[in-house]
């Protein structure tokens, strides 16, 4: 494959932020964003959210603001007037492929964001769908090399009531992935899968905080790890 190339400048950024927040206002009557202060001030990082809406990507730049990201597209979104205009701001085909993987690296030594919805499509059942083990590898190999990057979860809800239209985000705290590391070295596609299981019931638990109940489930099922005992806690006892 040949190499990926990085295609936005402050230019096209610059132009693509403006529409994109005119864009916002005029199909959102609000926009509601808790946990900003999550988010790393400096520093790469991954940004991962649930994926239900085609307005899903246009949120995530309002919420990173004027930082610099690259965003993971699937093949059908790097198509047409749209697959034309996304590499602008970033955008580039999720394929699994070692050029993919050194361009990854690359902006990260940029200090640039990977957003990834790792869900893989978007899904309207309000099911959060099993996440694909691209971002738990990427993460794993990047510390397993000496290189921290911490994993971000956020989710996303859209509220309609008539014409009027409503989104609401929820930014967790960042899951540390050098406590995978040591698994990682014995058992890579263990290791992959259980950080996965994990980013996914991060992702499911902010749902669960925006009133969205499909993936209750999936966050009391299963045995917890440490970091998550306090948070069934409170959730049984609320």
């Amino acid at each position: 494959m040949n190499q990926l190339v990085d295609r936005k400048s402050w230019w096209s950024v610059g132009i693509l932020n403006v529409l994109n927040n005119i864009c916002l206002n005029v199909h959102f009557n609000s926009i509601e964003i808790s946990g900003q202060e999550n988010l790393p001030a400096d520093g790469p990082y991954i940004l991962i959210s649930n994926h239900y809406s085609r307005w899903d990507p246009p949120l995530v730049q309002k919420v990173l603001e004027r930082r610099r990201a690259i965003y993971m597209a699937s093949p059908n979104e790097m198509k047409g007037l749209q697959g034309a205009i996304i590499p602008g701001i970033g955008a580039f085909p999720a394929v699994a492929s070692r050029a993919a993987y050194d361009f990854i690296l690359n902006q990260f030594r940029k200090k640039e964001v990977l957003v990834v919805f790792p869900e893989g499509n978007v899904f309207r059942d309000g099911t959060t769908h099993p996440f694909k083990p691209g971002v738990a590898r990427i993460a794993l190999n990047c510390q397993a090399t000496g290189t921290n990057i911490p994993v971000v979860p956020m989710a996303i809800r859209y509220v309609e009531n008539g014409d009027d239209r409503f989104a609401r985000i929820s930014i967790g705290k960042a899951v540390d992935v050098s406590e995978y590391v040591e698994d990682f070295k014995v058992d890579s596609t263990a290791a992959i899968k259980t950080l996965s299981n994990r980013l996914h019931r991060e992702v499911c638990h902010l749902k669960l905080g925006l009133g969205l109940m499909h993936d209750r489930g999936t966050v009391y099922v299963g045995k917890p790890v440490r970091e998550w005992i306090p948070r069934i806690q409170d959730q049984v006892s609320a």
